[in-house]
């Protein structure tokens, strides 16, 4: 009896304003089903897990998804 292998990624999204970085965290996390209606500007950095697990393997991707705001006033955390 095997145990799962449980593999912790991060994943930190950075880029230009108003791009569609929440945008494609959002879809992702949701599995396709949930696409914001309204833009909402990301302050300083958005933090959400998402589990994938690894077809025909015990193993599991645990995903920290980091969506980091894009307007210039918060560029020091891209540096």
């Amino acid at each position: 009896h095997r145990q799962t292998l449980i593999l912790r990624c991060k994943v930190v999204v950075v880029g230009d304003a108003h791009v569609g970085k929440s945008a494609l965290i959002s879809m992702f996390h949701s599995g396709g089903s949930s696409f914001p209606k309204q833009y909402v500007m990301t302050a300083w950095v958005d933090f959400r897990v998402k589990q994938v697990a690894i077809p025909e393997t015990r193993t599991v991707a645990e995903l920290y998804l980091f969506d980091c705001a894009g307007q210039s006033i918060f560029n020091q955390i891209e540096a």
